[in-house]
C-alpha cells in the first residue's frame, strides 16, 4: 500500500529536481509543501525534514475519473520525501491499491499509474 525507497541524496536535492522527474514521466506538479517550514512557523516545529509534493498526469486523471467518480478521493497523487534517523525516505501511496477500495473497473489504470510514479521515485533516489 505505501511503497519506500531509501536514497543517499539529500532532501534538498530530491527536491530541486522533482518537479523535471515527474515531468518527465508525463505528471505536473501541482502543489508542494514544506511541511517541516510549515510546522516551524505555526509553533510546532520538528526535527525532521517534511517536503510532500502533490502531482497529476491529466490524461490518466480523465480515464480514472470517468470510469469511476470515486477516486477523486485519490487525487492528486502524493509523493513525500522525509528524513528519518538520519536517513532520507521517499514515500507514495501506490495507486495500484485503489481497486481494492474502489473495484476492479479500475485497475488497468491505476496499474499504469503505479508503474509511473514507481519510476519517478526510483528516478528521485538515483
Amino acid at each position: 500500500m505505501i511503497y519506500e525507497v531509501e536514497t543517499n541524496k539529500k532532501p534538498e536535492e530530491i527536491v530541486s529536481v522533482f518537479e523535471e522527474k515527474a515531468k518527465e514521466k508525463g505528471f505536473g506538479t501541482l502543489h508542494s509543501y514544506n511541511v517541516h517550514k510549515l510546522l516551524e512557523e505555526k509553533g510546532h516545529p520538528i526535527e525532521e525534514e517534511v517536503y510532500i509534493f502533490e502531482i497529476c498526469n491529466p490524461a490518466y486523471a480523465k480515464q480514472a475519473l470517468t470510469k469511476e467518480s470515486r477516486v477523486a478521493s485519490f487525487l492528486p497523487c502524493r509523493i513525500a520525501v522525509y528524513t528519518k534517523e538520519g536517513k532520507t525516505v521517499i514515500s507514495t501511496m501506490e495507486p495500484s491499491a485503489m481497486p481494492q477500495v474502489l473495484g476492479e473497473g479500475i485497475s488497468d489504470i491505476a496499474q499504469e499509474v503505479d508503474k509511473l510514479i514507481k519510476e519517478i521515485v526510483s528516478e528521485l533516489s538515483k
